[in-house]
């Protein structure tokens, strides 16, 4: 959030671990001149890990336009 401060600049905001609708969680949600981003943040733990944090956000994204 402190790399995101100055670029939001008092225009938009960030929450912190939002609730999806299946229960799941989100490490930031942003809302920025009228639009909402989500802002996943992962630890690097190796090539495997990167690619199941990848799934997780296809997941993600199919279960919020279904």
């Amino acid at each position: 959030m402190l790399f995101l401060k100055p670029i939001i600049n008092g225009i938009g905001n960030c929450y912190v671990e939002a609730e999806t609708r299946n229960r799941e969680r989100t490490d930031l949600i942003v809302d920025y001149l009228g639009e909402q981003f989500v802002v996943e943040a992962k630890v690097w733990r190796g090539a495997a890990r990167h690619l199941e944090g990848e799934e997780q956000l296809i997941q993600m994204l199919i279960e919020a336009f279904v």
